[in-house]
């Protein structure tokens, strides 16, 4: 989380984004990524240390940043941060080509957005109340198979506690809050995912009763489960819901009262009713209904007091020009699924060839960030209704096939294969015995690599190798749950707010700054495969990336 003091960066409608933001508050996630773990706080982590990044090179007239940083394994926050700013994403600053970071602009916060006030001491709490005019959220869990006390908290109440926080800031005039566009996994395969909050039909709780505590949860969900009204009013429908009680008296709270209720049971019957919670709803995990609740939160929050901006990435990927192109930064999504592939952990999928797997450069994601923050600080989303609302995306503009994102991880590393890899001989062609149907041919699949791993592991366990073994099974396991039907949305997002946010920008911002969208007639997939896969092989293999090939030398 961060927050940005009154008064310091440019931007928006022809102003610039570096006078826009002054101080800034940065909540950070709860956790590191480990390698080859399934849970990608690490993404969003990614995201908020490009933001910092960010910032610090594009609005030099920022005042102070304060990043909130939990203690972690007896290294005290301002330790951790120091270890970030020392890192090779802030090598610019390092050189002096750009302002070097001072310890008076960013200082680390102790908390924890997990207590209320976000485990903040009485005097820091002050500090910000008094001082800070941004607020940007990005710490989640996307761990798919989280128990769901561990996502409501780390997505659901987390979230709350910022907001609430932000709430009690005099000077905050904007709350920029990093989401996901899977908040609308729920809608069928391919259709197009408009830039708003779309109404989920929620059981009451007489209806909750008799729905889910008796139902069955091999049962299928019921069709008119998840109402997609395109003109429907998410708002109006949470209003008509009425007041909750223990809600604090807000009207419509339903996801307050959804939340109490699946945190009130015992550890061990939640997740049985947020399996048929998600069989109602059509959800593919906890972690999309959280983050789906999340913003429906903040959405009763948009201009109480200040105005929120709500930006939803896609699969980040690595760093596509500025600071460090290839910078990866950790091993979760679409990085731990190349990894998977370049090792042989990952021999087949079952996502259909053609099907987009949208990937946006994590670099185009701070840039939305800082650009909805700079609109939501010059007033531009007072007098809207409803948040602000920016999907940061490929699919609709410029998509990358499924077919595509294998084909240029095993161009690469075909031409440069990794220090260790689980299979013999050369790459196989992506096709054939690649791609898997959803049913009995996965479940035979997944059952063939649950043998062959174990082996592997208890082989490595014997030569002294625990650790080895161990990153094997959880690798295999992350891929095991990522490579489903489920997570084959299939779905197209629209970016008219992106495109309106790049079209307002400052010139020079626009063309030597910030970089928002994925252009067709400038950006290639293949280029920028190779510049990812070389970031997997600068920080993850620790070696030397290979150079580029000529265009006939990348076909596999």
């Amino acid at each position: 989380m961060a927050y940005y003091p009154p008064g310091s960066t440019r931007l928006i409608c022809r102003c610039k984004l570096a006078s826009a933001v002054q101080k800034v508050w940065l909540p950070a996630p709860p956790q590191e990524q480990q390698l080859w773990s399934s849970a990608a706080t690490a993404a969003r982590a990614l995201a908020l240390s490009l933001v910092l990044e960010q910032l610090l090179r594009v609005c030099p007239g920022v005042k102070k940043v304060y990043v909130l940083v939990r203690p972690k394994r007896g290294v005290f926050p301002h330790e951790r941060l120091q270890r970030l700013l020392a890192g090779p994403l802030f090598h610019l600053h390092q050189q002096g080509q750009v302002g070097k970071p001072s310890q008076c602009i960013i200082e680390a916060l102790e908390g924890d957005i997990l207590q209320p006030a976000c485990g903040l001491s009485p005097e820091d709490q002050r500090r910000l109340h008094s001082e800070v005019d941004l607020v940007v959220h990005a710490a989640a869990s996307i761990k798919f198979e989280d128990h769901i006390h561990q996502s409501l908290l780390h997505n659901y109440v987390a979230t709350r506690h910022v907001a609430d926080l932000a709430g009690e800031m005099s000077h905050a005039k904007a709350l920029v809050h990093i989401s996901t566009a899977y908040v609308n996994s729920h809608l069928p395969k391919g259709s197009l995912v408009h830039e708003r909050i779309y109404p989920l039909s929620i059981p009451t709780t007489a209806q909750h009763r008799a729905q889910l505590t008796h139902a069955q949860v091999h049962e299928p969900p019921p069709k008119a489960a998840v109402r997609v009204a395109d003109e429907a009013d998410p708002a109006a429908e949470l209003a008509a819901r009425g007041p909750v009680p223990g809600t604090a008296g807000r009207p419509g709270s339903w996801h307050a009262e959804l939340a109490g209720r699946l945190l009130s049971l015992p550890s061990d019957e939640p997740d049985v009713q947020a399996q048929r919670l998600l069989r109602h709803t059509g959800f593919p995990n906890a972690y999309c209904l959280t983050k789906h609740m999340a913003e429906a939160l903040l959405a009763e929050r948009h201009l109480k007091p200040c105005p929120v901006a709500i930006v939803r990435p896609s699969i980040i990927g690595s760093v596509a020009l500025r600071p460090l192109p290839g910078y990866v930064g950790n091993k979760s999504g679409a990085t731990g699924a190349a990894l998977a592939i370049a090792t042989g952990l990952a021999a087949y999928t079952c996502h259909q060839p053609k099907n987009p797997i949208d990937i946006v450069p994590a670099d185009l994601v701070a840039s939305a960030v800082l650009a909805c923050a700079a609109e939501a600080m010059q007033g531009h989303l007072n007098s809207h209704a409803s948040p602000s609302i920016v999907h940061v995306c490929t699919s609709d503009c410029h998509p990358i096939t499924t077919a595509q994102f294998y084909t240029g991880i095993l161009a690469y590393f075909a031409r440069h294969p990794p220090p260790h890899r689980l299979a013999l001989g050369r790459y196989p062609q992506y096709g054939g015995r690649n791609i898997v149907g959803a049913g009995w041919q996965l479940t035979c699949r997944n059952a063939a690599e649950n043998v062959k791993f174990a082996t592997v592991a208890a082989v490595l366990r014997v030569g002294g190798q625990g650790r080895a073994a161990s990153q094997v099974l959880s690798g295999w396991k992350a891929w095991r749950t990522y490579n489903t039907p489920a997570l084959d949305f299939n779905l197209r997002f629209e970016v008219s707010r992106l495109e309106h946010l790049e079209a307002r920008l400052d010139p020079g911002e626009r063309s030597d700054q910030l970089k928002l969208s994925w252009d067709p007639e400038v950006d290639s997939w293949e280029d920028y495969m190779a510049v990812y896969m070389g970031g997997l092989d600068r920080f993850c293999f620790k070696r030397e990336p290979l150079a580029p090939a000529a265009p006939a030398q990348v076909r596999v």
